[in-house]
């Protein structure tokens, strides 16, 4: 972005426009959202300080190190791990390129299992498995909507773990959090995720021949290891909700993310276990469905 430097001064304005103007030439589907953020980070992340401050010029240090962040947006890294963070929940979450960006959509986990705690009988202190952690929201966000919980989170990532372990950190929640480095169920034992109230878990979904087709924000920037759900998109599902079904105590729910159009596949895959019951499908803020849910019944 040298059209920044040829000028002796340059205006906040100027610089919005300017980079707006990059943006959408390269295809960034915000480009006017995505300059306006990067450039309220040099604000201590203010978005209004960008109109407040409409006129004022920036010096030499500030606009190199905007210049900076808006060539790699236009590269089309995203404006995420640019910033190194993402919100979700009402929290700021750290992300990088090891783990998948926090997506509104997997709230409806959060939301769904704080129903399910409500609408159900469960233990004051109960054990809640978090599989395929990635930057640990799930876990962290479990662990603080319910404090007397005992939470377990696993990837088979190590760097992504790290950076979940750090965002528990930040939210004050480390003290109840155990990580593990496994492949699902595999590699990993504690004795308290024998008999699970909740298994929670955002699987990859994305079926392996659509990869190459994805955002290149997606396919360039974020862990195929965290997207790619096999052939079918269904391969972790397959491998999850058969042991799910035993690790969970009677009563006990999984609760999981999927993909809009895999609800009738995923609803087969839990109905064919004879210990899940009460298979709920619930839909995120734009009517699509993408939660599923299952109780696993009780003994007798």
């Amino acid at each position: 972005m040298n059209v920044f430097l040829v000028k002796d001064s340059v205006t906040v304005q100027e610089m919005v426009s300017q980079s707006t103007l990059a943006l959408s030439a390269a295809g960034i589907a915000q480009p006017r959202l995505d300059a306006e953020i990067l450039l309220a980070e040099i604000f201590g992340g203010r978005r209004e300080d960008v109109y407040i401050q409409s006129d004022r010029v920036l010096n030499a240090e500030e606009v190199a190190r905007y210049a900076h962040w808006i060539e790699r947006r236009l590269a089309r890294e995203p404006v995420a791990t640019i910033l190194g963070r993402r919100e979700f929940w009402s929290l700021n979450f750290k992300v990088n390129s090891e783990v998948l960006i926090p997506r509104p959509e997997t709230e409806g986990v959060i939301e769904r299992l704080l129903a399910l705690r409500d609408e159900s009988r469960h233990r004051p202190q109960p054990n809640i498995l978090d599989l395929c952690t990635g930057s640990g929201i799930l876990a962290v966000v479990a662990a603080r909507e319910i404090p007397a919980s005992r939470v377990f989170a696993v990837d088979i990532s190590a760097p992504a773990l790290q950076v979940a372990r750090e965002n528990a950190q930040a939210h004050l929640v480390a003290d109840r959090l155990v990580f593990f480095e496994g492949d699902l169920f595999e590699g990993w034992e504690a004795p308290e995720c024998r008999e699970l109230d909740f298994i929670l878990c955002n699987p990859p979904y994305i079926e392996s021949r659509l990869l190459p087709q994805l955002q290149p924000e997606i396919r360039d920037h974020e862990p195929a290891l965290a997207l790619d759900g096999g052939p079918d998109g269904l391969e972790f599902f397959k491998r999850i909700i058969p042991t799910a079904a035993e690790r969970l105590r009677p009563g006990g729910f999984i609760i999981m993310e999927m993909g809009p159009e895999q609800a009738p596949a995923v609803t087969e895959l839990m109905a064919s276990q004879p210990a899940l019951e009460n298979i709920v499908v619930t839909r995120d803020y734009s009517g699509r469905d993408r939660v599923i849910s299952a109780r696993r019944a009780s003994l007798g």
